[in-house]
């Protein structure tokens, strides 16, 4: 069940190579480049918890500029 979508922009020219990159980590659901004003979405399993050391592994590959987490699933009731 993804938890969050992460939405990653890059250096021009290297979607790519991030996207493979970022497929290969761990809770990582999928990856897609995208149009936009970012150039990746990825989508991160598990719990809330399991988010954050995504995010920070994401935003520590080269070529990475920004990311934004979003949380997936229903509101709060």
């Amino acid at each position: 069940m993804t938890s969050a979508y992460v939405l990653v922009q890059t250096n021009p020219g290297a979607v790519e190579a991030i996207v493979a990159e970022m497929s290969q980590l761990e809770q990582v659901e999928f990856v897609d480049a995208v149009t936009g004003p970012y150039d990746a979405i990825v989508a991160v399993s598990g719990s809330l918890e399991d988010v954050e050391p995504v995010r920070l592994a994401l935003s520590q590959i080269d070529n990475v500029t920004r990311t934004l987490t979003c949380p997936a699933g229903a509101p709060p009731a």
